[in-house]
Formats: structure tokens, sequence, C-alpha cells
């Protein structure tokens, strides 16, 4: 009998919002897509929630991206869509230009 070792794929979320900081809005977005990849057999192995800085989202995204198989981002709501997805790429998308899946703009809820 062949048992398989293979390492469980990882993802990572990134919650951009000050208004989650500031507790004025509630996330819901972890929650539901801890339970989604958990259905997938896939691990949510970290979670940040960080301000509206680009800097800071830009950093953490980038590192995400090298540690874990999969990276979503969520918030930003005083950035538009647009804004949110564009960010993300523009300052973090070329760490997932490898054979990884990227959803822009892929609303969760």
């Amino acid at each position: 009998m062949h048992i398989s070792h293979k390492t469980p794929k990882k993802a990572a979320v990134v919650v951009i919002g000050s208004e989650i900081l500031s507790g004025r809005t509630q996330d819901k977005n972890i929650a539901f897509i801890g339970r989604y990849l958990e259905s997938l057999g896939i691990a949510l192995a970290e979670v940040s929630v960080l301000p509206n800085i680009e800097q800071r989202i830009t950093v953490r995204v980038s590192a995400y991206a090298k540690a874990h198989d999969y990276v979503f981002t969520t918030g930003g709501a005083n950035l538009t869509d647009f804004h949110h997805g564009a960010l993300v790429w523009r300052k973090a998308g070329h760490y997932f230009m490898s054979a990884r899946p990227f959803a822009l703009n892929t609303p969760c809820l």
C-alpha cells in the first residue's frame, strides 16, 4: 500500500481595512474563506489585518506569496474594487507569475 506524504497546500489571507481595525466594520471573509479552503483540503495557515497603507500591504502580500501556495486579499472599503486589485497586482503580482492561480476582483460574499 502506498501512503502519500504530500505536504498539504497552505493559504494566507490579507484583510485590508482601517475600518476593520477600528471595529467599525466586522470581517466575515476570513471565516468564509477558511471553511471553503478546508472543504478543498487547503490549510488556512495565516491571516493578517492591515490598515489601508500601501507599503504594508505590499510587504505582507509579497511575504505570504513566497511562503504559501495561495494568497487571498479582501477588504479595502475606501479603495474601489479596481484599485484594490490593481494595487495588489501592481505591487506583488510578480510573485504569482509562476503556475499559481490568481483571481483578480473575484468576490467571496
